[in-house]
């Protein structure tokens, strides 16, 4: 077979046609002509060859006819290949939102690493600490805490600084003055201590009246409970008489049945719904009466 030369740019029209002479079996010689032109055309189409790869932020150049890339994934990217389409995705599972920073009301915890962010929850106190899945539960140890109160604070300058009444106190304790306080039945109650002195107790025995058909009524303080029973009180002591029953029956100490008010050592005589008796040194027998219904009389019998 004839040598076929390399086409040139002096020789490509004289070569642009081969000239193929074979023999058949016969011995017969053949000759036959391919168009060059014709041939590389079809040489393309069946083998095409990638000159260069576009992306957004380059271009890749095949240096080679026989040039390849390959696409890698890394770092929780993969590509997939289907006929001339690469895909590249990511792995969702591995991508979760970062937390950069954690606030609190008295400080913030910031991330010093944007992929390992670590933030620890920890309990003190009696306080408890649990996570399960996404939720962090904060609960108290019954052993060290029963309950939660405001033992210290607010604290309050006086007493008159103290909230309005309010059921939404009961149960809770506060301080005022520098004094203890209470909350109670709506109302703040002081609590006395080792350091008050004998003016800070309002009464050392306290008795309550009710109305019982035209008769006092006693009880605490040792009272029997029965009708208009006399009462056996100390020089020196100071007693306390509630009357809820003040509006009509109004309460007064008198020398005698049906006397005058008697005044030493007495405060809110007939006047109001709890009255004290600091019981005199010089004191003798004194009567506790209703100023509207005289039947409603008892004796204070002062113990010499």
């Amino acid at each position: 077979m004839p040598k076929i030369t390399a086409l040139t740019a002096a020789n490509t029209v004289a070569n642009s046609d081969l000239i193929v002479i074979t023999t058949n079996t016969a011995g017969t010689a053949v000759t036959r002509s391919l168009n060059v032109a014709s041939l590389a055309t079809a040489l393309d189409v069946a083998t095409p060859v990638v000159k260069q790869l576009n992306s957004t932020t380059g271009n890749v150049v095949s240096n080679s006819t026989s040039f390849a890339v390959n696409i890698v994934g890394a770092n929780n990217l993969f590509t997939t290949a289907t006929g001339n389409t690469v895909t590249v995705q990511a792995n969702l599972a591995s991508f979760q939102p970062q937390i950069s920073q954690i606030n609190t009301p008295t400080g913030n915890v910031v991330s010093n690493n944007a992929l390992g962010f670590v933030a620890n929850y920890t309990g003190a106190n009696g306080v408890l600490i649990s996570a399960t899945s996404n939720t962090v539960a904060f609960t108290f140890d019954p052993a060290t805490i029963n309950t939660l109160t405001d033992v210290t604070s607010p604290a309050y300058g006086t007493e008159g600084d103290l909230p309005t009444a309010s059921s939404s106190y009961d149960g809770h304790t506060v301080v005022a003055g520098g004094k203890l306080y209470h909350g109670a039945s709506s109302l703040y109650h002081r609590q006395l201590d080792v350091r008050d002195s004998a003016d800070d107790m309002v009464s050392h025995v306290k008795f309550t009246l009710s109305a019982n058909s035209g008769a006092w009524n006693f009880s605490g303080g040792g009272a029997r409970g029965s009708d208009n029973e006399a009462l056996y009180l100390y020089k020196g002591m100071t007693y306390q008489f509630d009357n809820p029953v003040h509006a009509s029956h109004p309460l007064q100490i008198r020398v005698s049945d049906g006397g005058s008010a008697f005044t030493n050592g007495v405060s809110n005589n007939a006047t109001g719904n709890t009255t004290y008796f600091t019981v005199p040194q010089n004191g003798a027998n004194v009567f506790i009466q209703c100023t509207i219904h005289a039947t409603m009389l008892g004796q204070l019998v002062i113990v010499t």
